[in-house]
């Protein structure tokens, strides 16, 4: 099984708009990976905020999209973690900084700087989840 985990694209700056959408590069970072990360439908968690909903909207548009309130910046990984230990289908989750960072460490792997819609693909097996890739916007320039 895989799951892959995601920061939301760049956004437009709180003070320039309360809502913090993607930005213009945010947009066209996230619509390159969509275009490079080929995979199929598959179960995609998001946050409330609107720049993780829009990442999830261009990234996997074909997929069904799950807005989870345990996904916010500062969550506590406890909730996301139980339903990870349930998962049976490979699941995408895009959220943000510290909460993906901290999921990684509770999922005993070392933390990795999350650059804006970077995908980490991780693999379970044996009970242990390892890295399967990396990729970010700049791998497709």
């Amino acid at each position: 099984m895989n799951l892959y985990l995601v920061r939301h694209g760049a956004a437009v700056p709180a003070e320039v708009d309360p809502s913090s959408p993607l930005s213009e590069r945010g947009r066209r970072e996230t619509e390159m990976m969509s275009k490079h990360l080929k995979l199929g439908a598959i179960d995609v968690w998001h946050s409330s905020k609107l720049r993780a909903k829009q990442t999830a909207q261009i990234l996997m548009p074909n997929s069904k999209l799950i807005e989870k309130d345990a996904l916010t910046p500062n969550s506590s990984t406890e909730v996301i973690l139980k339903e990870i230990a349930r998962l049976k289908e490979d699941t995408m989750i895009i959220s943000h900084l510290p909460f993906l960072s901290n999921l990684l460490t509770d999922l005993n792997l070392a933390p990795i700087p999350f650059s804006n819609t970077m995908v980490v693909a991780l693999e379970k097996e044996n009970d242990a989840w390892h890295f399967r890739f990396v990729k970010t916007p700049k791998d497709f320039q």
